[in-house]
């Protein structure tokens, strides 16, 4: 199997991995790839893992920019409560950025 034909299948797979909580998935993908089979479902939990961690990354991408910062914790908390609505995002990336007074002196 050429490797372009894998790429394709995996993310294929992790697009339908992540569709399958809207339903539709299934009728888009059904035609080109065999759904039946287990190895398409071992390759669709495991594309749908990836993009979860991926996008969990990207979620908590203001405390992971802040890990050092003396109030990772509150960033860490801002982020967890308020991130989901962009605003609060924003400003737990700001803060991340931001330099301690403490580390200026």
């Amino acid at each position: 199997m050429p490797i372009n034909s894998v790429m394709k299948r995996v993310i294929l797979a992790a697009s339908f991995g992540l569709a399958t909580f809207q339903g539709s998935a299934h009728a888009a993908i059904s035609g080109a790839l065999n759904t039946q089979s287990p190895s398409f479902h071992v390759v669709s939990l495991i594309g749908g893992f990836l993009l979860m961690g991926l996008f969990g990354c990207l979620y908590f991408l203001p405390t992971i920019i802040g890990r050092r910062k003396r109030n990772v914790v509150a960033i860490f908390v801002l982020n967890l409560f308020l991130g989901w609505s962009g605003l609060g995002w924003i400003v737990a990336l700001i803060w991340s950025c931001t330099v301690d007074r403490d580390s200026i002196r």
